[in-house]
């Protein structure tokens, strides 16, 4: 599974998310808009309507802000050693 958090400076729920991935044994990509590479993320973040900070991806596949990633990230450590939920 390939994790990716957008990001950016100051934002606790950023954090927040990081920490959780981090403390369940998540390994991801963070890509920080506030970076020089953040250019072309904020344009396609812009063209898929996501205005918020964080948005995770899992597997290419938008997971949503830090409310619902952690939800989703929950659901699947709550089905583990089943059938494993796509979204």
């Amino acid at each position: 599974m390939k994790i990716t958090v957008v990001t950016q400076q100051n934002c606790e729920h950023c954090e927040k998310v990081k920490a959780w991935l981090s403390d369940n044994g998540y390994t991801y990509t963070v890509i920080p808009l506030d970076d020089q590479g953040g250019t072309q993320m904020r344009r396609f973040m812009k063209s898929q309507d996501l205005n918020t900070v964080p948005q995770v991806f899992v597997d290419g596949t938008n997971i949503g802000g830090a409310t619902a990633s952690l939800w989703w990230f929950q659901q699947q450590e709550d089905n583990k050693g089943g059938v494993f939920l796509n979204g």
